[in-house]
């Protein structure tokens, strides 16, 4: 890998997560522009919660230029116990971003390993993670294993603000 450095995400990263963010909505197709415009609203809000009281941290990788080129975060998640995992909480792997001109370096690799060892130093014994088609590959290399048994119920909604 050529020479990048690794750093602490910071409160005056918070629009470069934003950034970040609406990239990855935009580039899976996930919402409409004025969806992702709502949503990047109510992540600001989300965000700023969660940097502030530390149940999200992130990571960005730098180039030689000490410019940002990828990124990533975990949430810190109240959970309850389960069987897979009698403790309480998780850590839940969220907006890994690599620039498009610096994929396929390991950058990815690096940052989500990252969040796997903040997970182990603050004691959580599971974390997850959603992945696109693209992301599996580089999941399964890091030892994440599908799971098939989640279902979702998206209600109505009345109010699109």
């Amino acid at each position: 890998m050529t020479d990048y450095a690794i750093r602490l995400m910071t409160a005056d990263d918070f629009e470069l997560i934003v950034t970040h963010r609406r990239a990855i909505f935009l580039a899976n197709a996930l919402t409409s522009d004025e969806e992702t415009e709502i949503a990047m609203n109510h992540f600001r809000e989300w965000l700023l919660e969660h940097m502030t009281n530390e149940t999200y941290v992130g990571w960005f990788a730098l180039n030689e230029a000490n410019e940002v080129v990828a990124g990533a975060g975990v949430w810190f998640v109240d959970w309850p116990p389960t069987s897979i995992s009698p403790q309480r909480g998780r850590g839940y792997v969220t907006n890994v971003y690599t620039e498009p001109a610096y994929r396929k370096q390991g950058l990815a690799a690096w940052l989500v390993s990252q969040c796997i060892e903040e997970c182990r130093v603050r004691g959580y014994d599971f974390v997850m993670l959603h992945t696109s088609v693209q992301g599996r590959p580089l999941y399964e290399e890091l030892g994440f294993k599908p799971a098939t048994s989640e279902m979702r119920l998206v209600l109505a909604k009345t109010d699109k603000s």
